[in-house]
């Protein structure tokens, strides 16, 4: 609920984004339950969920649940019991929410069917707000293309659209869980991460044209960055497998230790190379970086090359110096169980202080929407 993802539509003022968005992981978490035992619970909990996330109010959200949800559902159908019994409930469990939300739902798709909306819009209309690849960085550096108050943000969109921070601590974790025993409790999400994320970058891979031709609905909406939210959702799942792993383990390996160790000295030196060389104008390597990403954008208001850059390498010093605590903790881990914990505080810290306080303090300076 702190990701780049979620927490930044706060401030730019989205709340059936947000009042939609948030039932995602109850419906998934209704689709595990059903997976495992068909007992009715699990199917009236997804039913309840399907139809809090309809009458949330944002339409888009929930067909991109539900996309998922199906890409979901297939990927789980190896190792589950009765196929076709778990594919039934689960479909039920949309069925039955259209049903129950038909004040707001069939009357809602009735005025569509009237109004300006229900056209093709062009492949290029349709495109934009396609996730920056880019702003990949942004899962562990929120502020590096700006900070939405002193350094305004000078990256493609805005930032509440296409920002995927989840803080290096999270990010690390879900790849230390990557590597652990018992696949099957990973229930597919690195794959669902890598299907999400190629959904969000629309126009920047080769197959957003089959997208816009063949799957309903796309020739009609923009903003398909909004997949970015099941990136994150399922990025956290792997974090917390990352943690339950280090709890079952005790301790951490001695690879994440100097991995760790590793990422941190890279960050720290990267933030230096780019605030020395934003100090030298367009001629630096900053500069020129800029220039390339400049010449995709229609412009950049407000923006100051030397500003930019040490923002950017101010965020880049701040996850290095964080990467560097967590390598102590991971190496600490090894004589003493109990820093364990010190990295859920890490992590807490991470998100709170130094990405959400920060975040409210831009608030001020954004556009109203």
């Amino acid at each position: 609920m702190f990701s780049g993802a979620y927490y930044l539509h706060l401030g730019a003022g989205h709340l059936p984004n947000l009042c939609t968005m948030v039932w995602a992981p109850l419906i998934f978490l209704a689709v595990d339950g059903i997976r495992e035992g068909h007992s009715r619970k699990w199917i009236f909990l997804g039913l309840f969920a399907v139809s809090m996330q309809v009458l949330a109010g944002h339409p888009q959200y929930v067909y991109f649940t539900a996309i998922m949800v199906v890409i979901y559902a297939v990927l789980n159908l190896k190792g589950t019991p009765n196929k076709w019994r778990f594919l039934a409930w689960t479909s039920f469990c949309y069925l039955g929410a259209s049903i129950l939300t038909a004040a707001q739902l069939w009357t809602g798709i009735e005025a569509y069917s009237e109004c300006s909306r229900n056209v093709s819009l062009g492949i290029k209309t349709a495109a934009s707000f396609s996730f920056p690849p880019e702003n990949i960085i942004t899962l562990i550096i929120p502020w590096f293309f700006g900070n939405l108050s002193t350094a305004p943000y000078w990256g493609d969109y805005f930032l509440w659209e296409v920002s995927l921070f989840i803080g290096i601590t999270s990010f690390l974790l879900a790849f230390y869980g990557l590597g652990g025993p018992n696949p099957q409790k990973r229930r597919w999400a690195f794959t669902m991460v890598v299907l999400a994320f190629v959904f969000s970058l629309g126009a920047n891979t080769p197959v957003y044209d089959f997208f816009y031709k063949f799957i309903p609905g796309f020739n009609g909406l923009r903003g398909i960055c909004k997949f970015d939210i099941f990136v994150t959702l399922f990025l956290s799942l792997l974090t917390a497998y990352g943690m339950d792993r280090l709890l079952h383990e005790g301790k951490s390996s001695r690879q994440l230790v100097f991995s760790t160790l590793g990422i941190a000295m890279f960050l720290i030196v990267l933030g230096i190379a780019i605030n020395v060389s934003a100090e030298n104008g367009v001629n630096g390597i900053w500069g020129a970086f800029v220039a390339i990403l400049h010449k995709q954008r229609s412009a950049m208001e407000n923006f100051n090359l030397l500003t930019a850059g040490l923002c950017a390498s101010n965020g880049l010093f701040k996850a290095g110096f964080v990467a560097l605590i967590l390598a102590i903790l991971f190496y600490l881990t090894q004589k003493r169980r109990i820093f364990i914990y010190g990295i859920v505080l890490i992590s807490v810290f991470e998100l709170l202080l130094l990405f959400t306080a920060l975040a409210d303090q831009g608030r001020a300076g954004l556009p109203e929407t």
